[in-house]
């Protein structure tokens, strides 16, 4: 998922169920799509307890939680640029880069990312 669309994620975009998660398509791409949720971000999902959230709250909220405001614009670039310094990563790290490696090792593992 693109940093826009993790923004704007909401705890009713997630099925558990069917481990997938809803992109709107005004938070992104043209037209809804389904991302799969692999087991280690469905660990970390019941780990946030969203499981027993409200469906209308936005999954990346003030105060580093869910909550039913979200998270400034610029938050997510500036919360990886401290870590980028951290770790010593020079301009070809980028939010966007990590996503697209995430898809690479999706796809590798069996996943289609054409369903929907």
């Amino acid at each position: 998922m693109r940093p826009k669309e993790i923004r704007f994620l909401k705890v009713q975009h997630i099925d558990l169920f069917s481990r997938q998660i809803k992109v709107p398509g005004p938070n992104g791409k043209p037209g809804d799509r389904l991302v799969p949720i692999c087991d280690e971000l469905h660990e970390l999902i019941l780990e946030m307890g969203i499981d027993r959230a409200d469906l209308n709250y936005f999954v990346f909220g003030k105060g580093q939680k869910i909550s039913p405001e979200q998270v400034y614009e610029d938050y997510l670039r500036r919360r990886y640029q401290m870590i980028k310094e951290q770790l010593q990563l020079d301009h070809n790290y980028t939010l966007y880069s990590w996503k697209h490696t995430r898809v690479d090792s999706l796809i590798t593992a069996g996943f289609d990312d054409n369903r929907s």
